[in-house]
């Protein structure tokens, strides 16, 4: 519903992110919070009295990296099918064959609106779909069972969401304390000075979906092999050179001329 309403009228970001907090409350009320992070190689991290906010801050964060990206054609599709594709993996790996089918649920669904919706795109998913599918894939991890495996599979889909996490973070200065807060103005996004600078956003998906892909892997790589040395400074490694990577492109892109 404050999707709908703030793809027929622009609508503040602090009320909507009220309804997303409410939101994120009741599914970590139903579905439980995080109680401990579990890294490969590494003891378990208990959160203890902030195992409720961590979980209702991951609830939000992906909902609102997704809604942020509905404008850009492809986008939040694609993250649809690279997190359902992960927690397919994930569910799979621990046995569970509901995880399974509701994973392979939202990938198929994202597939299938991805051709559609990418660029140019012929169906426009809005702040409604792409909040739906936000919520989805922050959800499905708290759907796992039992709790150790649900803070495992945490890790992969933490880094499969990476590059849509960063630039939601990169952006939040602006929607909270700039005319975005009051007015449901877009924040300026690393993806849109890609676009600016000359890319179409055939490119920038593609760009930005394979560094998920990559993140996503790596995470359920290390999640499988626990033990192994390298699992331990794969996903760190991943989130160093990533960076580096996107650093790279945006300054590549900037020197070339815009084009049609």
């Amino acid at each position: 519903i404050t999707g709908l309403l703030a793809d027929s009228r622009r609508r503040p970001t602090l009320a909507r992110l009220a309804v997303e907090v409410a939101v994120a409350a009741w599914i970590t009320a139903t579905l439980g919070p995080i109680a401990m992070i579990t890294l490969p190689g590494a003891p378990p991290l208990p959160l203890g009295n902030l195992a409720w906010p961590v979980t209702m801050l991951w609830i939000l964060v992906v909902i609102e990296s997704l809604a942020a990206l509905d404008h850009v054609d492809g986008m939040v599709a694609c993250a649809g099918v690279i997190g359902g594709t992960i927690a397919l993996v994930g569910g799979w790996m621990i046995g569970s064959s509901v995880m399974v089918l509701l994973a392979a649920f939202v990938a198929a669904a994202a597939g299938g609106l991805l051709v559609f919706n990418w660029d140019p795109s012929r169906i426009v998913m809005g702040r409604s779909g792409s909040g739906f599918v936000g919520t989805l894939l922050a959800a499905i991890p708290l759907a796992f069972q039992p709790a150790d495996a649900r803070s495992s599979l945490l890790v992969p889909m933490v880094l499969c969401l990476w590059p849509l996490i960063v630039d939601l973070l990169v952006s939040m200065p602006f929607r909270i304390g700039g005319r975005a807060a009051t007015s449901g103005e877009r924040a300026p996004l690393l993806i849109d000075r890609l676009t600016r600078a000359g890319a179409i956003h055939a490119q920038a998906v593609l760009f930005f979906g394979t560094l998920a892909a990559a993140g996503g892997l790596a995470g359920v790589w290390a999640y499988g092999k626990p033990t192994s040395a390298v699992s331990v400074f794969l996903p760190p490694l991943a989130a160093l050179i990533a960076p580096a990577l996107v650093a790279g492109a945006v300054l590549w892109l900037r020197a070339r001329p815009r084009t049609v």
